[in-house]
C-alpha cells in the first residue's frame, strides 16, 4: 500500500489524492460531472460536446463570416 510504503497519514494522502484530480481535471479541461445527466466522468474517454440548434442569428454571424477577409469569433 503507498501510504505505508511513504510513511504517509490517510489525512495527507486523501488531501494530495483530491489536489493530483484537480490538476489532471484541469489539464483535460473537462468538468468532473456531466452537467446534463450528473453522471461522474471517468477520463480521458467519457464526455463529449453538445452541439445547439443554430438561430437567426447564428445564422446571420455565419453567411457575414463567409465574405472574404471576414474574421472573428461567434458572440
Amino acid at each position: 500500500m503507498i501510504s505505508n510504503k511513504l510513511n504517509i497519514n490517510n489525512d495527507f494522502f486523501q488531501i494530495n489524492l483530491i489536489l493530483i484530480r484537480n490538476i489532471r481535471i484541469y489539464y483535460k479541461m473537462k468538468p468532473p460531472v456531466c452537467c446534463i445527466c450528473d453522471k461522474e466522468l471517468d477520463y480521458p474517454d467519457e464526455g463529449g460536446l453538445i452541439y445547439f440548434k443554430k438561430g437567426p442569428s447564428d445564422k446571420k454571424w455565419d453567411k457575414l463570416m463567409e465574405e472574404e477577409g471576414m474574421v472573428g469569433h461567434p458572440p
